[in-house]
């Protein structure tokens, strides 16, 4: 529970939690391709920022998938990091 919150958590906030944190990779995470497109993983980071958001999903498990979404945005962001991750994992 983040700070002691009740899970107050729907189904579908907590099966979004679950896919986020069982993702292969970071474009599993934003459902996209290494193909995608700046702009569609920047439209999937802020989707899955605001429903992941501590402030808006208490299920088990949401503060890591939000972490883990950061991180993903981080890398897939920028286009040296994004480089050599598609090299390299």
């Amino acid at each position: 529970e983040p700070q002691g919150r009740p899970d107050t958590s729907t189904p579908k906030q907590r099966e979004l939690v679950a896919r986020v944190n069982r993702a292969k990779d970071y474009y599993d995470i934003f459902e996209c391709d290494k193909s995608a497109s700046e702009a569609d993983l920047k439209k999937a980071y802020r989707k899955l920022a605001l429903q992941l958001h501590p402030d808006k999903n208490t299920a088990p498990g949401a503060e890591e998938a939000f972490k883990k979404v950061n991180k993903a945005w981080d890398v897939l962001s920028d286009k040296n990091k994004r480089s050599t991750y598609d090299m390299f994992g």
